[in-house]
Formats: C-alpha cells, sequence, structure tokens
C-alpha cells in the first residue's frame, strides 16, 4: 500500500447540508485513515468583498442624535465610498462634504453643525475610513465642525484568508480557534491578488506545517470553513476554492502513533 495518497477537496462538490462554499462538508467517497496531513495548493478566488455585514455600519453623534449608517455589501474604491455614505447621511437628515486630502490622502469630513464620530469597539466601518483609533470612544474629543480623519481609509479587503476544520483539527498540532467548537486553524493563505482574480497558493515546503495526529485520523467527510482577517466566515459570492491535501498514511516519524 502507498504510504501517501492525495485528497482533492472542491466546494463545488459539497453536501447537501453545506451552508456555502466556505463553510461546507465534503464526502471524499471512501474511508481513509491518515496519520499525518499537509496542505500541498489552494484555489481561492479573492471574491469577499472590502465592505461586507461585518464592517459595514458607522456611527456618529450629531447635535445631540446617534445617527448610523449602513453601507449595503460591496466592494468599494474610496471615490464610490465617499458618494455612498454622503447619500446615506443625508436621508439620515445629515448634511457633510467628504473629501480626500490630495497630499495625505485621508478622509476630510465638513458637517453643517459641530460633530464627532464614535470608534466602535470591534473592527467596524470606522476603522476602514480612517479612524482606526484603538481604546477611544469618541473622535475628536469636542465635537468640530471639520473631522479630519486620524488614519488613512483602508479598502484592501482582508489581508490573509484562513482555512479551518473541525474534522482535520482534531488532536493536532494546529491552532485551535474556537475551543467550543474545535475549530482548529489549518492553513493561512496571504492575499496577493485584487478583488476578483484567484489565489494560486502553494506552500514552499509543505512539511513545514505538517499536521502530525496522535492517532490515526479518519477523514472520510470533512468540514471545511475559510475566515477573514478578523476570523469571520467569508461570503466568496458563490465562487468555489479547491484544495489539495497529501494525506499520509503512515507516520514518517518512526514509532510515532504506534
Amino acid at each position: 500500500m502507498a504510504n501517501s495518497t492525495l485528497a482533492i477537496i472542491n466546494s463545488k462538490n459539497r453536501l447537501l447540508e453545506s451552508i456555502s462554499s466556505s463553510n461546507f462538508t465534503y464526502n471524499i467517497g471512501t474511508a481513509i485513515e491518515i496519520q499525518e496531513l499537509a496542505l500541498k495548493s489552494v484555489s481561492l478566488p479573492n471574491t469577499t468583498y472590502n465592505i461586507n455585514n461585518y464592517n459595514n455600519l458607522l456611527r456618529i453623534n450629531y447635535n445631540g442624535f446617534v445617527i448610523a449608517i449602513f453601507v449595503p455589501a460591496g466592494q468599494y474604491n474610496i471615490n464610490d465610498l465617499i458618494i455612498k455614505m454622503t447619500s446615506l447621511f443625508l436621508t439620515q437628515g445629515v448634511t457633510v462634504l467628504i473629501t480626500q486630502d490630495p497630499i495625505s490622502f485621508r478622509l476630510v469630513y465638513t458637517f453643517a453643525q459641530p460633530s464627532f464620530i464614535f470608534i466602535d469597539a470591534i473592527p467596524n466601518l470606522s476603522y476602514y475610513v480612517g479612524f482606526n483609533v484603538k481604546h477611544v470612544s469618541q473622535y475628536p474629543a469636542v465635537p468640530s465642525l471639520i473631522i479630519d480623519a486620524p488614519t488613512l481609509p483602508n479598502l484592501q479587503g482582508t489581508n490573509n484568508y484562513y482555512i479551518a476544520s473541525r474534522t482535520l483539527g482534531q488532536g493536532v498540532n494546529a491552532l485551535l480557534f474556537n475551543a467550543v467548537q474545535n475549530l482548529a486553524i489549518i492553513a493561512v493563505i496571504p492575499n496577493t491578488v485584487p478583488y476578483g482574480s484567484i489565489i494560486q497558493y502553494t506552500p514552499t515546503d509543505i512539511l513545514l506545517d505538517l499536521k502530525l495526529y496522535a492517532s490515526k485520523q479518519n477523514i472520510q467527510q470533512i468540514d471545511i470553513i475559510i475566515l477573514d482577517t478578523n476570523f469571520n466566515v467569508v461570503d466568496l459570492n458563490g465562487s468555489d476554492v479547491e484544495l489539495c491535501f497529501k494525506c499520509y498514511l503512515k507516520s514518517r516519524v518512526e514509532g510515532f502513533g504506534k
């Protein structure tokens, strides 16, 4: 019997009970017990919107009232986002001129009345439009007609994709992301391509991140979850991901697992 085999998993062929192409279960069709596992390659579409349901809220205090705007999920450049935010503020009765400084590239907010912006405790839209200020509840310290964002806007989207799995993370040397769900990070995939392109990722040395099981693991049915930098399940907008694992049926370490 061969000492290793390849397991090729494509979300296109996921089980019907799967949630999506980024949160799915796959049956490889035959029972197989492995001792070690290594990621050989990943084909992952960078089709996750930079503004999504996790980061689309911006709140301000305007003339004593808290105003909240929700930007519809989508892929935005800075000009499109400025237009959308200006329009949404106007529907809330807030007149604001949003411009981008040609030298610093920071956003400048000019209000009709003095205001300040709340900084949410979680990475929300405020962080992505230049209010990446830690441990501050409001900015500026006192209401102002003109508010200069303290940091640059960042619409790059997720910096990394994380491949997580409960099945492949059981009893293995992996970063346990969610101890309650036993959800482990199997691989980190750098996002190095523009939106809409395919990330073709191949580790330099697949053995550097080898997953070594204390006892043989049955991987006939595998769950795969793809997370973003903030460890939220990503929405690939219908695109499919393909992963290739090299599975070692027997440990290469003599005596291990016996």
